[in-house]
């Protein structure tokens, strides 16, 4: 059985470039690899956001198609750890004052929805990685 195998790396080199332009790159570059799977697009798009708003833009992401699925892991360039719970928690709160904002809300609903568990290690930096198998039409 043969593994028909593509993918994407990119690296995110820091805030020189503008968000806009950072996140419209992402997302060309995604949607070749992706065609037209718009919610996974959108969690990647996401992601790609906190890393440019909470790691000065620096990071990288990879995402690797092998056969019907999509296996992923983005992650930023922070060195210091998180308390992931008091982040999730506070991402619910509406006026909570911190920036934890509701990025990592969409994120985690996202997934929920597209069936993909979600790994976020947070202890140094945030780092995201899972597989996502398109359902069948």
């Amino acid at each position: 059985m043969s593994t028909d195998e593509k993918s994407i790396a990119m690296e995110f080199c820091g805030i020189a470039v503008k968000r806009n332009i950072f996140l419209k790159e992402t997302h060309i570059a995604i949607s070749k690899l992706m065609g037209h799977e718009i919610m996974f697009i959108h969690l990647i798009h996401e992601i790609a956001k906190n890393i440019y708003d909470h790691a000065k833009g620096k990071g990288s992401l990879i995402i690797t198609q092998k056969d019907n699925s999509f296996e992923f892991e983005i992650k930023d360039n922070g060195q210091e750890s998180y308390d992931f719970n008091l982040c999730k928690n506070n991402s619910r709160l509406i006026g909570n004052e911190i920036n934890f904002g509701i990025g990592l809300f969409l994120i985690t609903e996202i997934a929920k929805s597209l069936k993909i568990d979600l790994k976020i290690d947070t202890s140094k930096g945030f780092r995201y990685s899972g597989i996502y198998t398109p359902k069948k039409s």
